[in-house]
């Protein structure tokens, strides 16, 4: 231990070292301060990182204690000169000193945790700035200041100001909190050069905001006036020390600004929170930096690896690993990639897939899970009722398939239908019931499709050109035929009048409802459907599930059966979550027996879904897929199923404090989610007009594919209710962007006129591009309607009024757009039309003013679509 008499004004000093330590401490001190007297308290001399600190985080959190000095004096003495260093300056000079110091020490791999008292705060920021910037190879050893930084406690930065008075005055404030007034013949040197550049200044915090969320971080502002002798005033106000960022924990400390950093006991306001926060720091740090390592030494090799075949040219082609790109469905190719042959969970739109004999009408790239086990009862029993002759004979015989979420219904669906879709001669309908927007979002595509031109003889043409009758025009035309099978795939059953409109009744078809509901005992309105109930898959089953998803094969060994009976175990069976886990070691490529064991560790609170989950999501934090995360937040909120460029059109919405792509790219972040099986993605490089027939004589129709993010709903409860504390926060940005994405789809569609010069042109927009904004806009605002008015955010209650003003303007225009699409077909003159959603139209982009005033206005430059964000 280093006499505090002794500690050098300038560089790095370990004031306090363990011989087990497990991180670093690095104390950095503010204007006019020094490593010695900005954390020593005034009355008692107490000397807080050593004197204290130790002993509060006990044998179980050993540390090292560094201090780091530098010249930040504002007035010269007689025995140094003010300082006249731009901050870039010391900061380069920072991280060369800290990785010096530990590269000598042999502590490289330890995590750090920084504590930081007002400009120290500033400049700390603009070192991990300049840290992580630094790529190239030579200069991996100061990179890894950044890779090592696990979390930061700001004590009175300033991290906001909007302007060169507001700058010039925190700056001033600072100085003069630290430094007596008697002193000031002129203004420092320093805070000069800081007021002249506060573009800098700005600079520094926006550009931290790109990598704040991958550290744990608190913010302390000072409550307690600092006396400047005429006036006493804050010198970092709460506004400006606490800026609204998901993640952070805010707090004030009743003290000056000069002394919030000084703690005189371990009673002092203030002190049990920074110590409890870093000793659970220094608890969580190694394993997390230990796997960030692992990832930047894998981006390492592969900067490496694209260096070389940029260098190389055609010439790397031939070598082994070279050349690893990334598949159109977000999937990367090569030696560093995560493994493939996911198993599908979604179903994210229909498409037909027809044969002469019969209508397969299927979510798009429909196929059975690559791994399908056990069920084999299950599928026989509910072959054997569907089929019922009897019960067929006078009407269409329903099933239905109830169970938890997660246990496997759909798959059991797609599993039937791929071994009996020949049984069904009339067709095979899948119709997403999770809402009754959905099943009126799907009855449209089966009506304009199919059902008006085949009703044309059987209905007035009023009812056919009116789209408040499609729901009935398709249960009609489904009751005048035979030899059909509808799921209905996750339905509820709280409204059965309602769901009964949907649902037709004929001899010799067939219905299945997915459901984590029962119908009423005997409810006609639903054709008395048979119940029949899904379990758990047995032990052994789901040994083989897991194990088949991981890519094993039998014969299996008796220690991957072993450790695969306990973690199934651990999850109660669940298809859901063992899906989840053998995604996430394969993507990580962890093996089984060290993912039971930190499986083992978490908590459990009785749902199976919250450990798989947050398994992922502490994987993907630990590694510090940021942006990824962000994505995920904002979909919780939205739909399952949204296209792509919905997403991409609204993005310009969000700043940078919730960035979405992943070193630049969309598509990247895409990947990250994707591999960890958090969503699916259906690509197709090309949308057909509403009408287009694959073929003349075979009546196949093909509906509008759209490039498509489907999220479950499992996935989505989790992670929008684990944001606690800043789930307003979230909601509010997913807002943001259905109404930026909205508003500049509506002036696309309102603006796109076809030219008189080619009438063939497709029209730009569809009914269904108008129903996707009515059905995430209601989600949205359902999500808001859940939370107590009197406790909505400002912003929030906001964005809510933004939302309702865009729902509210939806019914015409789709209105409009269905009586002229069902006018023309009734008409038999259909012209064309395209999505707005597909990317490569050829129509200009239009903008609109916004709905009201206060509302985020759009651009006049390119719109925000997926060109806007790299791919």
């Amino acid at each position: 231990m280093v006499d505090r008499e002794e500690i050098p004004r300038d560089g790095i000093t370990c004031v306090y070292a363990h011989p087990d330590a497990q991180a670093d401490i690095v104390f950095l001190h503010g204007l006019n301060g020094n490593p010695t007297r900005t954390w020593t308290a005034k009355d008692s001399a107490v000397y807080w990182p050593v004197d204290l600190l130790p002993n509060t985080l006990g044998l179980d959190a050993p540390v090292d204690v560094l201090v780091y000095g530098y010249n930040a004096d504002t007035a010269s003495t007689s025995e140094r000169s003010a300082s006249d260093n731009y901050i870039y300056e010391h900061a380069q000079t920072l991280v060369t000193d800290l990785t010096s110091y530990r590269g000598t020490k042999g502590t490289a791999m330890r995590p750090i945790i920084w504590v930081a008292h007002s400009l120290g705060g500033i400049l700390l920021k603009r070192a991990l700035n300049y840290s992580n910037d630094l790529k190239d190879r030579h200069h991996e050893a100061s990179r890894s200041i950044f890779v090592s930084t696990f979390g930061i406690i700001f004590l009175g930065t300033p991290h906001k100001g909007s302007g060169l008075a507001t700058w010039g005055s925190i700056l001033q404030n600072m100085a003069r909190a630290t430094m007596p007034r008697r002193l000031f013949d002129s203004e420092p040197v320093l805070i000069k050069t800081l007021k002249k550049n506060n573009q800098t200044l700005r600079d520094i915090n926006v550009h931290f905001l790109d990598i704040y969320q991958r550290f744990k971080i608190q913010m302390a502002h000072e409550n307690h006036k600092t006396d400047f002798t005429i006036t006493k005033r804050l010198v970092v106000d709460s506004a400006s020390a606490n800026p609204e960022l998901p993640g952070v924990q805010y707090f004030g400390i009743e003290a000056t600004h000069s002394n919030m950093c000084k703690f005189s006991s371990s009673t002092s306001h203030g002190y049990r929170i920074v110590t409890s926060a870093i000793r659970e720091w220094v608890i969580q740090g190694p394993s997390v930096i230990e796997r960030r390592r692992d990832v930047e030494r894998n981006e390492s090799r592969q900067r490496a690896i694209e260096d070389a075949t940029e260098r190389l040219g055609p010439a790397a082609a031939g070598f082994p690993g070279f050349n690893t790109p990334m598949t159109s469905s977000g999937h990367f190719e090569g030696p560093f990639a995560p493994p493939r042959n996911t198993p599908s969970l979604s179903m994210p739109f229909l498409q037909h897939k027809s044969t002469r004999s019969s209508l397969f009408i299927t979510p798009s790239h429909f196929h059975p899970d690559t791994v399908f086990v056990g069920r084999d009862k299950e599928l026989a029993g509910l072959h054997t009722m569907l089929l019922d002759e009897h019960r067929r004979s006078l009407g269409t015989s329903a099933v239905v398939v109830q169970g938890m979420s997660g246990i496997g219904k759909s798959a059991l669906g797609k599993q039937y239908i791929f071994n009996h879709k020949n049984h069904y001669p009339g067709g095979i309908y899948w119709i997403r019931a999770s809402t009754l927007q959905e099943m009126e979002d799907d009855f449209w595509h089966i009506a304009k499709n199919d059902a008006i031109r085949q009703m044309i003889d059987h209905r007035s043409e009023l009812d056919l050109r009116d789209p408040k009758k499609m729901v009935d025009v398709v249960r009609s035309w489904f009751n005048k035929l035979e030899g059909w099978l509808i799921i209905f795939d996750g339905i509820r059953f709280d409204d059965p009048t309602a769901i009964s409109h949907f649902v037709p009744d004929n001899k010799n078809t067939s219905i299945v409802f997915t459901s984590t509901e029962r119908p009423v005992a005997g409810s006609h309105l639903l054709n008395n459907p048979t119940i029949l109930e899904l379990g758990l898959l047995s032990v052994p089953e789901s040994q083989e599930l897991l194990l088949g998803e991981l890519g094993k094969h039998k014969p299996y060994k008796t220690d991957d059966l072993d450790m695969a009976a306990k973690l199934v175990k651990l999850m109660d069976c669940l298809p859901l979550m063992i899906h989840s886990a053998a995604q996430q070691m394969k993507t990580t490529r962890e093996p089984l027996s060290k993912y039971l064991k930190s499986w083992k560790a978490k908590p459990h609170i009785g749902d199976a879904a919250l450990p798989a989950f947050q398994s992922i999501r502490d994987d993907l934090q630990d590694r510090g897929e940021t942006a990824a995360l962000n994505l995920i937040n904002i979909l919780s909120f939205f739909g399952q199923l949204i296209p792509v460029e919905m997403l991409a059109l609204g993005l310009k919405a969000l700043d940078t404090r919730t960035s979405v792509k992943t070193k630049g790219s969309l598509k990247k972040t895409f990947a990250t989610l994707i591999a960890f099986a958090l969503i699916e993605r259906s690509e197709t490089a090309e949308i057909p007009s509403l009408s287009s027939k694959t073929s003349d004589n075979s009546g196949e129709t093909q509906t509008e594919p759209l490039d498509t993010l489907w999220t479950h709903s499992v996935t989505q409860v989790f992670f929008a209710n684990i944001l606690a504390d800043d789930k307003q926060f979230w909601l509010e940005r997913a807002i943001a962007v259905f109404c930026r994405s909205f508003d500049e789809a509506d002036a696309r569609m309102k603006s796109a006129k076809p030219e008189s010069k080619n009438p063939n042109k497709p029209g730009l927009g569809m009914p269904d591009d108008y129903r996707r904004y009515s059905a995430h806009g209601k989600r949205l605002l359902e999500h808001v309607n859940k939370m107590k008015k009197t406790q909505l955010a400002p912003e929030l209650n906001a964005a809510r009024h933004e939302l309702r003003l865009r729902l509210e303007s939806i019914p015409a225009e789709l209105d409009r757009l269905q009586r002229a699409v069902l006018a023309s077909i009734v008409n038999g003159d259909e012209a064309p039309r395209i999505s707005v959603f597909q990317r490569s139209n050829s129509w200009s982009t239009g903008t609109a003013p916004s709905l009201s005033q206060g509302s985020s206005s759009l651009s006049n430059s390119s719109p925000a679509s997926l060109d806007a964000f790299p791919l």
